[in-house]
C-alpha cells in the first residue's frame, strides 16, 4: 500500500472518529437540553403567569395584598423548585445559564419586599431582576442553539 493511501485512510478514520465523537456530544447535549427544558417548563410558566396576573391588578390595596399573599410565596416556591432542578444537572455550561434563573427570582422577592416597605430601592431591584431573567432566556437560547435545539417561546394563556 502506498504511503499516500495509508495517510488518506488514516485521515478518514480520524475524521470518522472525530465526527462520531462530535455527533455523540451534540446528541447527548440535545437530550440534556430537552430534559432541562421539560424540567423548567412549569417554573418559567408559573413565573410568567404570575407576572401576567399581577399586571391586571390596578388597585394599590389589592396589589399590596396580592404581593403579600401570592407573589412572594409563589416566587419563593419557584426559587425552591429552581434549586431542585439545579441539583439534577452537572453540565457546567447549563448550570451557568441556569444560575441566572434563581438569581432573578431572589432579586424579585427582594424587590417586592422593598416595595411593600415603601423603599425606593425596589425599582432598581425590579429592573435588575427583569434584566437577569431576559439574560437567562437569551443565554438559554444560545446554548440550546449550540446544542442543536431551537427554543420557541409560547405565549402563556391564563
Amino acid at each position: 500500500m502506498s504511503k499516500k493511501l495509508v495517510m488518506v485512510i488514516g485521515s478518514l478514520m480520524l475524521l470518522f472518529l472525530g465526527g462520531c465523537s462530535l455527533y455523540q456530544n451534540v446528541i447527548g447535549n440535545t437530550d440534556l437540553m430537552t430534559s432541562y427544558l421539560e424540567d423548567t417548563e412549569s417554573i418559567t410558566d408559573g413565573y410568567l403567569m404570575l407576572l401576567n396576573e399581577e399586571a391586571t391588578i390596578e388597585d394599590e390595596e389589592e396589589l399590596t395584598n396580592f404581593t403579600e399573599d401570592r407573589v412572594i410565596p409563589t416566587l419563593n416556591q419557584l426559587l425552591a423548585d429552581s434549586n431542585e432542578v439545579e441539583a439534577n444537572y452537572s453540565d457546567e455550561q447549563l448550570l451557568e445559564v441556569h444560575a441566572l434563573l434563581p438569581q432573578s427570582f431572589e432579586l424579585l422577592v427582594e424587590a417586592n419586599e422593598k416595595w411593600l416597605e415603601g423603599n425606593d430601592e425596589a425599582e432598581d431591584l425590579f429592573m435588575q431582576s427583569e434584566e437577569l431573567y431576559l439574560q437567562y432566556e437569551n443565554d438559554l437560547e444560545k446554548l440550546a442553539s449550540k446544542w442543536g435545539i431551537e427554543i420557541v417561546w409560547e405565549d402563556i394563556e391564563e
